[in-house]
This record gives structure tokens, C-alpha cells and sequence, in this order.
């Protein structure tokens, strides 16, 4: 039952779905970030995120598997991880390039960059050290809120604890279905959270 759990928290929770969860905070905080755009604007921006960084993700990762790249979706190895990290990194990145060129907020183009950033910075440390991505993922999720409280000046203290309690959540899940060490979820954690924070006192 534990294990089921676990792994229901991994997929609601995946690195996939970070740049998502990013932009439907954006969406419904209660700031001028929301307020400029229109419902309609929001769905296409939407399915725009969505289909770039989950869909074309999980279609090129199919066609790793297929050609013997990755043994599965897991990747659980430091290896078969290379490849899709170089591709996600150039996904995130081209994204990035086309939101800055809109008229949207720059905040928006700022997350994009700060996850492409975060993707090449687990790149390079996987090199070495397998880290967990799903930790990174809510570290840098963790970092968005507290960099947006900070920069619109409001309080998100509660949005803050709920997301902090779902890292928990997501940190157990990785060591119930044995995905990683503690050390790699902590490490994971530290590092999404860390070039975000970072990010933010730079943009």
C-alpha cells in the first residue's frame, strides 16, 4: 500500500511537471502577474508549457527506450541519463527564447531560464553523482514561491508550508520505492532550491 502511494507522489510530482506547476502559481496568485492576462491567454500558455516540457519530453524519451538509450523511464543509472538531460536542457532552453520574445511579464521567460539552469547544472553532477530529479524539481518549485513572496512583496507563507510538506512527501516516495539514497534527495533538494534562490537575487 505504502509503495502504491509512494509512486502515485512520484508521477503527481514529477520533474516533468515543474515548469507547469510554475506557471499555474504565476497564473492564480493574487498579483498584477495574473491579473494581465486573460483566461484565454493563460489555457494556450498553458498547453504551450505542457506540450513542450511534458509531452515532447516523454515522445523522445520513448525513442531512447526504443533504441536501446535508456532501459526505461526510470533511468536509474548516470548514464542513461545523459542524453536526456542534454535534451531537456535544449528544451527548456528554446522555451525559454520564445516566451522572452513575447510580450509577457519577464518573469516568466526568468523561470524558464532558471529551469534550464537547473536541468545543466544536474547535467554536469550527474557526471559524477546521481541526485534525485524529483527533489531538485521541488526544491526549485520550493524557490519559486519564496522568490516570488519576496519580489511582490506578499505573503505566501502558507503556499510556502504546503509545498515544503509536498517535498516531504515526494522525498519519502523516492526512498520508499528504493530510487535513491537519502544523501541524493537532500543533495537534489539543495540544488534545485539553491540555483533558483540564486537565479532570483540575480534577475
Amino acid at each position: 500500500m505504502e509503495k502504491r502511494l509512494a509512486q502515485i507522489i512520484a508521477i503527481l510530482f514529477h520533474p516533468l511537471l515543474m515548469p507547469t506547476y510554475s506557471f499555474l502559481l504565476l497564473f492564480n496568485i493574487d498579483s498584477y502577474l495574473s491579473l494581465q492576462l486573460v483566461f484565454k491567454a493563460k489555457i494556450i500558455l498553458t498547453f504551450m508549457i505542457v506540450t513542450s516540457t511534458v509531452v515532447t519530453p516523454l515522445i523522445m524519451f520513448t525513442i531512447f527506450k526504443r533504441n536501446r538509450m535508456i532501459a526505461d523511464f526510470h533511468m536509474k543509472t548516470k548514464e542513461e541519463r545523459i542524453y536526456p538531460f542534454i535534451s531537456l536542457t535544449a528544451i527548456y532552453f528554446l522555451l525559454y527564447l520564445l516566451v522572452s520574445r513575447t510580450a509577457l511579464h519577464p518573469i516568466y521567460g526568468f523561470i524558464l531560464l532558471s529551469t534550464t539552469m537547473v536541468s545543466l547544472a544536474i547535467f554536469f553532477i550527474n557526471l559524477r553523482w546521481k541526485i534525485s530529479v524529483h527533489t531538485a524539481g521541488m526544491g526549485g518549485l520550493t524557490a519559486v514561491v519564496l522568490g516570488l513572496s519576496y519580489r511582490l512583496q506578499t505573503d505566501l507563507f502558507l503556499l510556502t508550508g504546503i509545498i515544503i510538506i509536498c517535498s516531504g512527501l515526494v522525498g519519502f516516495a523516492r526512498l520508499k520505492t528504493d530510487s535513491h539514497k537519502p544523501s541524493e534527495i537532500y543533495s537534489g533538494y539543495l540544488v534545485g532550491a539553491t540555483v533558483f534562490l540564486l537565479m532570483f537575487l540575480l534577475f
